[in-house]
């Protein structure tokens, strides 16, 4: 897919029934991370698995494609637990998170270009 340089990428995910996510953009040849919403704090990890509202929408900020190339986005849509099916656990920390991973790629401006600039 073509896509303007500092333009964000909305992903609709709504209907489908998915608690949260993992996201990472990576940019090509180099294999950099470009972004990421990797939890680094343990209030990001508990947010990751338990959360509060339904997932609808994932926003993927337009600096993440400031440079042309070649980006991969990795998608993974997780789902939770229900508390009432865990036994002897501390269901207030305690989760079980399940998902599914799709990939997609992007190229910026356009692949023709982006694959040009790669060489």
């Amino acid at each position: 897919e073509n896509h303007a340089p500092n333009r964000d990428v909305t992903i609709d995910l709504s209907g489908q029934g998915f608690d949260s996510y993992l996201i990472a953009v990576t940019r090509f040849p180099d294999a950099e991370i470009v972004y990421s919403n990797e939890p680094q704090t343990f209030q990001e990890i508990y947010e990751l698995s338990h959360p509060e509202e339904e997932l609808t929408t994932i926003v993927v900020p337009g600096d993440s494609f400031s440079e042309n190339g070649i980006y991969a986005i990795a998608l993974s849509a997780l789902m939770t637990a229900e508390t009432d099916s865990m036994v002897e656990l501390n269901t207030v920390l305690s989760s079980l998170l399940t998902g599914k991973v799709a990939y997609e790629v992007i190229c910026v401006p356009d692949c023709i270009t982006a694959a040009a600039s790669s060489q």
